[in-house]
């Protein structure tokens, strides 16, 4: 039977144990100090790599809310320079708009100037039916032969007013023959056309400054002949009258030299004219002194531009048939004169010129063949 150990024995024992126990514990903490020194816990490491993922979002955020503001400054940069740049579109199609419509008017009043211009050819190229043949009652053209129209076409014949003459003047030929005044003329001059009978020799002759063939021609001297009524020649007769344009003074005295010079002499003188002339050719005048027969004459009166007084405009007058009275004696000189103001010496000197050659003078009223 064995024996139990003695309790020496057994106290050796178990401390044995304990202190192996104890090294062993102690060499388990050596242990995790040592790993606890070289490395993190995974609970650690988790926490830090959550803190660098939040810093990191927090720097994208930061970068993120940056743009979003740089992008926010660009947007209303653009957008205030898109308004600005809109305002000033804004002016320009406002501007291009007034321009058009600027442009849309000019148009208009050309296309109306256009339309007056068109309706004044029109009724001047429209025939006009000739005068009635009482419209010059006490002037008898019926049966004569070798008749000679003398026809004033100076620029004082479209207005017996000075300032509408000037008015008249500037406004241009269209204008002109619209005249009252101007329409009486050449209705004069057609009715004496048409009072002639066909076959019958006549002339019709324009004067102012020169004389001129009816066609608008320069006279040329010894070969002036007499026209001769054809039927139909009419329309001719008045187209050519129609395209006539008054301008510059008057010479009385050229006009009656050349009706003196139609070869055989006229039978019959009509003057259709507004007052006195105020222009002649003083080298053709008698005497060293060319101005001593002209009362109230000067020089200056003769030049370009020049005025004549109305003293100076009746000698002018007496000096012209003076000179002509020899080629013309025996031969009726009939006148139409049409008003003129401030030319009252006009009616005195040509109803002398009437009666002494036996012709006859009217004085005719404003509206006095005027065209309807």
């Amino acid at each position: 039977m064995a024996s139990r150990p003695s309790k020496t024995e057994l106290g050796s024992g178990v401390g044995l144990s304990f202190l192996d126990v104890l090294c062993c514990g102690l060499g388990a903490v050596v242990l995790l100090l040592l790993l606890v020194r070289h490395g993190h816990p995974p609970a650690v490491i988790a926490i830090q790599s959550l803190q660098q993922a939040q810093a990191e979002a927090e720097a994208q955020e930061k970068q993120h809310q940056e743009a979003s503001l740089a992008l926010e400054a660009s947007i209303k940069q653009k957008r205030q320079a898109l308004q600005a740049g809109g305002q000033g579109v804004s002016a320009q199609i406002l501007e291009a708009m007034q321009g058009k419509a600027r442009e849309a008017a000019r148009h208009t009043r050309l296309q109306q100037a256009f339309a007056a211009l068109d309706r004044q050819k029109q009724a001047a190229s429209q025939p006009r039916p000739l005068p009635a043949s009482g419209a010059l009652a006490g002037i008898n053209l019926s049966g004569m032969d070798r008749v000679v129209v003398l026809l004033d076409i100076s620029a004082s014949m479209v207005h017996e007013h000075l300032v509408e003459i000037i008015r008249l003047r500037h406004a241009g030929a269209a204008a002109q023959r619209q005249a009252a005044k101007w329409q009486q003329a050449i209705n004069a001059a057609l009715w004496a056309h048409g009072a002639l009978a066909p076959g019958a020799q006549y002339k019709i002759l324009t004067f102012a400054e020169e004389v001129q063939e009816l066609s608008g021609a320069p006279l040329a001297g010894a070969s002036v002949k007499w026209d001769t009524k054809q039927p139909g020649t009419g329309q001719q007769v008045e187209d050519a009258l129609w395209q006539l344009s008054p301008q510059g003074g008057t010479n009385l005295e050229r006009a009656l030299a050349a009706a003196g010079a139609l070869f055989p002499r006229p039978k019959k003188l009509l003057i259709i004219t507004d007052g006195l002339p105020n222009r002649v050719d003083r080298k053709s005048l008698p005497g060293v002194n060319r101005l001593k027969g002209l009362q109230g004459c000067k020089r200056a009166s003769f030049q370009p531009g020049g005025t004549t007084s109305a003293e100076c405009r009746l000698s002018i007058g007496i000096a012209s048939v003076n000179k002509h009275g020899g080629s013309l004696l025996g031969v009726p000189v009939d006148v139409a004169l049409l008003p003129l103001h401030g030319d009252a010496q006009a009616v005195r000197f040509y109803s002398l010129v009437a009666a002494l050659s036996g012709g006859r003078l009217l004085t005719p009223s404003p509206d006095w063949l005027t065209a309807r």
